[in-house]
């Protein structure tokens, strides 16, 4: 993968107001300026979401049950799921391609499709985020102003609001389970809260008992026991991310270092529930959205790949949770600095060992004038929830396109030229380009290691679960009504690929590592 330094506008150039992908497309009766490119409303609408995510994450850091019901990992792609199912549903019962998620509103023919996707997708993340309220009204009227008075616009809205009203309904008893109470019980490999942020609290222990969204059953996607802490495999594991975890960077100079190509990676994949960043699905989110444009989607089309992209991250999330509260194993930093309780002879303790972590990006300015602390992420390691994000909307991607040969570039949040460190310090825009979408898919897992806050193992499982869920979902959800005949595709060598990344990373290492 290459790096390199760009310029060009900020964060809101893919997130407000947006654009064509399509000519032609199918969309309001409005007459806009004969200029102006015809709006993607689903795009349009998914730009509105990803911006709530970022919003709805945008206040100082606070303990895990302190989290609104739409914050954090696992919650926020829970959000992204009903919004776009909601969209998804309301297009299709007016354009009846597909197989509805939930619904298809009868007498819908005539109906405004701007008007019906903006309601839908604004009376659901009225109901989730309900402190952006402003923001949504402003964009409703905006989809609406697009589209001519009469019985369409009116009977749109109407779709719009059934087809929210239904799945909101669905997905009413979420609250019982997004909680929960976990408790550490202290023994070697067990998880527990990261030292350096002892008041942190624990995400998630209930997720994994989720209603899915379009898998069966969760449970049947849970990972295999990780590695024995007495293990060749773990004695290994412990090693990578010593070595290539480790805390560095520095706190010195006017921006962030952009010479250390494991540093590069570790931020740009972070989107760490950051002030103005959010969540990593809204990062997949941002780059399938590269990619549908890329690929000249029609609206029918964007409408069924973002359903089904969040629907499988959903499912990912809920049961990645499932794995790692069932086994609730522990971060790195425990393992290195606990290394003498481990029973391995290969390993070696470091009490003082600490990691790049998890990127405090634009953090809060602390009372004493300091700011928050990178971290290790609130809830067990094994799986990794970056990595099955990732892995459930590349691999979406892949089936929906039939092939994984989509070369793509991206800026991420985190490498965008305005988005602050943990110092206060900016990093400079840098876009990373990508020769497939599961070179990007390995590179999303491998990044956790380089932040050191994941071991190898938690990668390599969570891709093979994240492939498996996006290829059930493909498979049985939102189909043709005319059968195209196409299903998901055989998986790249995830493993290999992972590999590749780690040890040519520990072999730079071990190159730059000064001889004595």
């Amino acid at each position: 993968m290459k790096t390199k330094h760009v310029h060009r506008a900020g964060r809101y150039a893919v997130l407000l107001l947006a654009h064509v992908i399509c000519a032609g497309c199918v969309g309001g009766t409005g007459d806009p300026d004969q200029n102006d490119p015809p709006v993607d409303v689903i795009l349009e609408w998914n730009a509105v979401a990803l911006e709530a995510n970022a919003r709805d994450h945008t206040a100082p850091d606070v303990p895990a049950d302190q989290l609104s019901d739409s914050q954090g990992p696992p919650a926020s792609a829970r959000v992204l799921a009903i919004v776009h199912a909601a969209m998804f549903d309301a297009y299709n019962s007016i354009d009846r391609r597909y197989a509805p998620y939930l619904t298809q509103v009868p007498d819908a023919e005539g109906a405004s499709i701007d008007a019906a996707v903006a309601r839908a997708a604004h009376d659901t993340l009225m109901a989730l985020i309900p402190t952006e309220a402003e923001f949504y009204d402003d964009a409703l009227q905006q989809t609406l102003d697009r589209v001519a008075d009469g019985p369409g616009k009116s009977q749109g809205v109407a779709v719009g609001s059934a087809v929210a009203e239904a799945i909101l309904e669905l997905r009413s008893n979420d609250q019982d389970w997004l909680r929960g109470i976990y408790t550490p019980t202290g023994e070697p490999g067990n998880h527990n809260v990261d030292p350096l942020n002892a008041d942190q609290g624990f995400i998630g222990p209930n997720v994994g008992m989720l209603l899915p969204f379009g898998v069966s059953d969760v449970t049947e996607f849970r990972a295999p026991t990780p590695p024995a802490l007495d293990s060749a495999e773990y004695a290994q594991a412990l090693e990578e991310v010593k070595v290539l975890g480790v805390f560095r960077g520095g706190d010195s100079g006017e921006t962030a270092p952009a010479d250390d190509e494991t540093y590069v990676i570790a931020n740009f994949w972070s989107y760490n529930g950051s002030p103005f960043i959010g969540t990593p699905p809204r990062l997949y989110n941002q780059i399938a959205r590269v990619v549908a444009e890329q690929e000249s989607n029609s609206v029918h089309e964007n409408a069924r790949l973002f359903a089904l992209i969040n629907l499988a991250m959903a499912d990912a999330g809920i049961s990645t949770w499932d794995t790692k509260y069932f086994y609730a194993y522990w971060r790195p930093i425990l393992g290195i600095r606990q290394a003498d309780t481990d029973g391995n002879a290969n390993t070696e303790a470091d009490p003082s060992w600490s990691f790049l972590g998890g990127s405090r990006s634009n953090p809060f300015e602390l009372s004493n004038g300091e700011f928050e602390n990178n971290f290790a992420p609130p809830f067990p390691a094994y799986t990794s929830g970056h990595a099955a994000f990732g892995a459930a909307a590349f691999k979406t991607l892949a089936n929906f396109y039939q092939t994984d040969a989509i070369a793509f570039e991206f800026v991420s949040d985190e490498w965008n030229g305005t988005t602050r460190d943990q110092f206060g310090r900016v990093r400079p825009m840098l876009s990373r380009s990508f020769v497939s979408l599961s070179a990007a898919a390995a590179e999303n897992a491998a990044s956790r290691v380089f932040n050191g806050v994941h071991w190898r193992f938690d990668g390599v499982e969570a891709i093979r679960a994240g492939n498996a869920i996006a290829d059930e979902i493909f498979d049985n959800a939102l189909r043709p009504t005319e059968d195209d005949g196409l299903s998901s595709i055989p998986s790249e060598d995830f493993e290999m690929q992972i590999d590749s990344i780690l040890s040519d990373a520990m072999e730079a290492k071990a190159k730059a590592k000064p001889t004595r």
